[in-house]
């Protein structure tokens, strides 16, 4: 019931950002089939002399979309301006607006960049997170858990968890983090966070400097690999740059890496190496599956469950008992 209340929400989110998107074509339509009929139910005197009901007015307007008017030909200079005008101004309408309205709103599922673009500016105080390797998917399911809005720039449409990120619903933009467009699509200028987790120094250097220019207060958290530049970058860019090292500070005596530790009622994320766990803490903790038993053993803990992936293993929720 959570989940589909949740998805309701976003589906009225993404309405509501279309509608403003789409403002002109909305207000456009709404003059051509609410004013339209009024105006021919007004004016319009038959050869007759008959006058014609509302539903009639808006029965030869909706045909009048297609150019096939419903009604006879009549001296009136305003009826005859409106046969005339209706025509193009509704196919305009249609093909502009009306036909790209309905495609993106049932084209969700396809994560086009239009897509991506319109549900990020359904957003506020959001996550953008560049990079859908092992570490980018890592900081979007935590985030996610904490109730966190997450959107996802990836260069590479193979990249390992794509599909995984596009099965949880989450919204992923394929483009180049180099291009000038990319980052506005994610809305970051409105974003409260943006994590630079791709592989490459260079390429996070110039998203966090990019992500600055266009929202000077956002947070930084930025992948490097060469150490000495973590620390130029933390001491004159005042970015959170977590290197191999500093991510391995927080790792246990064993080997393991400890991710976050929930100690009643506050979460702290990458706990540093000094802290000791107490009885009651909660930790999520990443070590090799021999690590892991290690760990268990010390603590005096049950033989540790089989399990495949022996080099990659995510213990969530341990919780240490002395």
């Amino acid at each position: 019931m959570k989940s589909l209340s949740a998805r309701l929400m976003v589906d009225l989110r993404y309405l509501r950002a279309l509608s403003r998107r789409f403002r002109s074509t909305l207000l456009l339509a709404a003059a051509i089939f609410g004013l339209g009929p009024l105006l021919y139910q007004a004016r319009y005197v038959g050869p007759g002399g008959d006058r014609i009901s509302y539903g009639e007015a808006l029965h030869h307007v909706y045909f009048l979309l297609f150019g096939q008017p419903s009604l006879p030909y009549v001296s009136d200079w305003l009826v005859e301006s409106l046969n005339i005008l209706i025509p193009p101004i509704s196919i305009a309408l249609v093909v502009d607006g009306v036909v790209r309205f309905a495609y993106l709103f049932f084209a969700r599922h396809k994560n086009d960049k239009e897509w991506v673009t319109v549900v990020s500016e359904t957003m506020k105080g959001h996550v953008v997170v560049c990079g859908a390797g092992r570490v980018g998917y890592r900081v979007v399911t935590q985030l996610r858990e904490m109730g966190k809005d997450v959107v996802v720039v990836e260069k590479r449409e193979d990249a390992t968890f794509v599909s995984a990120l596009r099965d949880e619903n989450v919204p992923l933009l394929i483009d180049d983090t180099r291009s000038p467009l990319c980052l506005p699509r994610t809305h970051v200028k409105k974003a409260s966070a943006i994590v630079c987790a791709t592989d490459d120094d260079l390429a996070n250097l110039n998203i966090a400097l990019d992500a600055r220019r266009l929202n000077p207060g956002i947070r930084v958290v930025i992948r490097l690999f060469d150490d000495d530049l973590g620390a130029k970058v933390r001491d004159t860019f005042k970015a959170e740059a977590l290197s191999s090292s500093s991510l391995a500070a927080p790792a246990d005596r064993f080997g393991g890496l400890a991710l976050s530790l929930i100690r009643g009622a506050e979460e702290t994320l990458h706990p540093h190496g000094d802290v000791v766990f107490q009885a009651g803490d909660q930790v999520t903790i990443q070590a090799s599956y021999p690590e892991y038993c290690v760990l268990r053993a010390f603590t005096g803990e049950a033989e540790a469950p089989a399990y495949a992936d022996h080099d990659n293993f995510l213990m969530p929720g341990y919780r240490p008992t002395g």
